[in-house]
C-alpha cells in the first residue's frame, strides 16, 4: 500500500496531517479527473486514491472546511466556493461528527513502510462540526527508535505458545506493532484470551519496550 497525501488542519497556531477524510461524502459528486497527458493518457497518482487534498481550519472549537490545496492539476474551482457554490468564505463542518487523528511537529519515520510517525499526534473528538475533547501525545526520537526496530515483524517470532501466536495472528492485527496498539481489553475478546494468556503477551510486548494502547 502507499502512503496516501493527508488533509491538513491548522490549529492552535500549528499545522497538522489529518489521517480521516471529512470531506469525503461531501465531495464525490464534484471530484473530476485530470486532463490526459500529450500522448491522451492519465496516470492517476498512487499517493492519492481520492484525488484531492482539502485544508481545514479548526477555530473557536468548531471545523471549517476551507479549500482544496491541490488535486493534482491547476482547478480554478479549488477554493471553498467552488465545492459549496452557496457560501462564501469558510464553511463549517456540521455533517462531520468523529476523531481526527492529527500527526504533528517533527516527522520521526515511516512504519509499515507507508504510515507516517510525528513527535505529536493530536486525538480530536468531532460531533457535528464541533470540539468536544481533545487529546495530545508527544513521542521522542528515541522513543521511536524502540518503535521502529519492530516495524514489519512478525507475531510468530514473540516467545509464546503456537496456539497462542494462532489466536493472535487471527486477531487482524498486523505484526507486533499492531498487538501494541490494540487496547488488553478489546484484544482479548477479539481473541478470546484468557487472563494468563493476556497477561503473557502483556509481558513479552513489556520486554521489547512496548505495551498495550500505543499510539502512532
Amino acid at each position: 500500500m502507499c502512503g496516501q497525501i493527508p488533509d491538513i488542519l491548522y490549529y492552535n497556531g500549528k499545522t497538522y496531517e489529518v489521517k480521516e477524510e471529512p470531506l469525503k461524502d461531501r465531495l464525490e459528486s464534484f471530484v473530476r479527473q485530470p486532463p490526459p497527458d500529450d500522448e491522451g493518457i492519465w496516470i492517476p497518482a498512487t499517493n492519492n486514491d481520492r484525488g484531492y487534498q482539502a485544508e481545514w481550519l479548526l477555530f473557536d472549537s468548531k471545523l471549517f472546511f476551507t479549500g482544496l490545496i491541490s488535486r493534482g492539476f491547476d482547478d480554478p474551482d479549488a477554493d471553498a466556493k467552488g465545492v459549496f457554490p452557496d457560501h462564501d468564505g469558510p464553511v463549517f463542518a456540521h455533517w462531520y461528527s468523529g476523531p481526527l487523528t492529527c500527526g504533528g511537529g517533527q516527522f520521526l519515520g515511516r512504519v509499515d513502510s507507508w504510515r507516517y510517525v510525528h513527535s505529536e499526534r493530536a486525538t480530536l473528538q468531532i460531533d457535528q462540526g464541533r470540539l468536544v475533547s481533545h487529546r495530545v501525545r508527544h513521542m521522542s526520537e528515541a522513543e521511536f527508535d524502540v518503535i521502529e526496530q519492530f516495524d514489519q515483524i512478525s507475531i510468530d517470532t514473540m516467545s509464546l505458545g503456537d496456539t497462542l501466536k494462532k489466536k493472535l495472528n487471527s486477531s487482524g492485527c498486523y505484526g507486533i506493532l499492531g498487538l501494541a496498539e490494540c487496547k488488553g481489553e478489546a484484544l482479548a475478546q477479539r481473541c478470546d484470551l484468557t487472563t494468563d494468556e493476556l497477561r503473557h503477551v502483556r509481558t513479552a510486548l513489556m520486554i521489547r519496550g512496548l505495551e498495550f494502547g500505543l499510539e502512532l
